[in-house]
């Protein structure tokens, strides 16, 4: 199992990546996901983790049109996806 943080979160860049000096270069989920497949691993999943809160994201209220509520779904994806995900493989 590998924990790391998700370079596909916005907001983690925002709130938790430069906390901590010893972060690198973010490496994205699909990337690790295949290094771990040529390695040989089997059954590799990525596990998504640490949402930020929901109070932080975009909202829509009753009266948003569908077209609008979409469009806030897709920024919140964007901007608040997990903050990291683990890779979990067998070999």
């Amino acid at each position: 199992m590998v924990e790391t943080v998700n370079p596909q979160s916005l907001y983690t860049f925002a709130h938790s990546f430069y906390l901590d000096p010893t972060h690198g270069n973010p490496v994205h989920p699909a990337y690790l996901k295949f290094l771990f497949e040529e390695a040989g691993f089997s059954h590799v999943q990525i596990d998504w983790r640490s949402p930020p809160p929901h109070d932080d994201m975009l909202a829509a209220d009753d009266e948003a049109t569908k077209v609008q509520a979409t469009n806030i779904e897709r920024l919140n994806q964007l901007l608040f996806a997990p903050q990291d995900y683990a890779l979990i493989a067998r070999r």
